[in-house]
């Protein structure tokens, strides 16, 4: 059954009195811009990290303080019985790590990201996809028969680049379904380890 946030995806399902305190993993997620990076950031041992103690499930990056990022990652959540997937905030520390690891400024929020270790365990090595590809490949892998149905058809069925022009105008619009300072996600006490913690 759809928690709160996936029936209403905005997050907006009534008074903030409805929503428990933010997690705290995701709470306090700051605005990132050129300015707030630590010019001493380890971020190579922090990408290499995630997925080489004991855990090499795929991550996924999302908008933290973006209200329909966050009904989506409830939404999936509440269709992955397996644990199939890991989730990081883009504004994290462990997010900017992966991003520069993939190859994108740690400040770039522009999409979201699904992160695959690579076979090699000596160097931080990972297989990025970004945009409509990323849905995809996350769609395909949940309980819901018609996303799997549909992320297996697309690809054929739809050119890449029609694909992400419609996941761009999605993006640059997510924020009509307003913001918020910290994540706010359904049901955080039961899926506690599917959240990477910053260090």
């Amino acid at each position: 059954m759809a928690t709160k946030a996936a029936e209403d995806i905005t997050g907006n399902t009534g008074s903030e009195s409805e929503f428990p305190a933010p997690h705290p993993l995701c709470k306090q997620l700051p605005s990132v811009d050129d300015n707030t990076i630590d010019e001493n950031f380890d971020w190579k041992a922090l990408a290499f990290k995630v997925f080489n103690s004991g855990d090499r499930r795929p991550i996924v990056l999302f908008d933290g303080v973006c209200n329909l990022c966050n009904g989506a990652v409830n939404f999936s959540l509440d269709h992955d019985p397996k644990g199939k997937f890991r989730f990081v905030s883009l504004q994290s520390k462990t997010g900017q790590s992966l991003l520069l690891a993939a190859g994108k400024k740690p400040d770039d929020i522009s999409s979201i990201v699904l992160v695959e270790p690579s076979s090699s365990s000596s160097e931080v090595s990972t297989e990025a996809f970004f945009k409509a590809d990323a849905v995809l490949k996350i769609a395909k892998e949940l309980d819901y028969p018609l996303f799997s149905s549909v992320s297996s058809l697309a690809p054929f069925l739809v050119p890449r680049f029609v694909r992400d022009q419609l996941y761009d105008i999605v993006a640059k619009n997510r924020y009509r379904f307003g913001e918020s300072e910290s994540c706010r996600l359904d049901k955080y006490e039961e899926f506690e380890d599917r959240f990477i913690a910053d260090p």
